[in-house]
């Protein structure tokens, strides 16, 4: 986390978000890349997130996590919003296809 650089204890746990610009083709997820489709990143907020020193107060009600709880319904319209962030010209465009070409 970004207490690794900073040495500050309570950002141990803390991460920079990433941005949800073509989320859909940047599997896997998390920050340690531990959930392998944008469907278990849906169901871990949805019911699994875990209780942590650092968790969030966002993620959080009256000390314990939220459970948000996500109808089929409510995943298949993130799923919808999630594609229209979804840039197949910048990803075909070779200019980026080597990162390490200059």
């Amino acid at each position: 986390g970004i207490g690794g650089k900073t040495g500050v204890n309570t950002e141990k746990s803390l991460f920079k978000v990433p941005t949800l610009r073509n989320i859909l083709l940047s599997a896997p997820y998390m920050h340690d890349g531990s959930l392998a489709t944008i469907d278990d990143v849906l169901n871990h907020y949805s019911g699994k997130i875990q209780n942590h020193a650092n968790l969030s107060s966002l993620l959080k009600s009256n000390g314990k996590p939220v459970k948000m709880d996500f109808s089929e319904n409510d995943k298949n319209a993130l799923k919808a919003f999630f594609a229209t962030l979804t840039d197949y010209q910048l990803m075909e465009d070779k200019r980026f296809s080597d990162p390490f070409k200059k």
